[in-house]
């Protein structure tokens, strides 16, 4: 690695929260991504800074999270599970939406706005 790549990299200990989710059955894809637009605008995107994280990026299907405290990212991945179900509950089961989150803590890599 070069002298000016390693100046763009920076390294830190942080918690990692991920979130995927998904339809539990195959359906209407633009329905599917209705549903999850309202999954990430509704309850993700205001949970995370309320636990002091931030969205790093997102994609289709997953939500990467950066937050300073493991405990914090912990919290927040317990909240955003209670919404799921309890969100889950008002449908019917063909539009429920299975999320799975994982979290980690170790140093990180800063590079380009993302994380590694």
């Amino acid at each position: 690695m070069s002298d000016d790549a390693r100046e763009r990299v920076r390294r830190r200990l942080a918690a990692v929260l991920v979130a995927g989710y998904s339809r539990l059955l195959p359906g209407d894809e633009a329905e599917a991504l209705t549903a999850l637009t309202a999954l990430l605008t509704e309850i993700i995107e205001p949970l995370i800074p309320k636990f002091g994280g931030h969205i790093v990026n997102f994609t289709g299907e997953r939500v990467l999270s950066e937050f300073d405290s493991v405990v914090e990212a912990t919290r927040c991945a317990a909240v955003l599970r209670d919404g799921v179900l309890e969100r889950n509950r008002k449908l019917p089961n063909d539009r429920r939406i299975a999320v799975r989150v994982g979290i980690n803590l170790g140093d990180i890599i800063f590079e380009a706005g993302d994380i590694w």
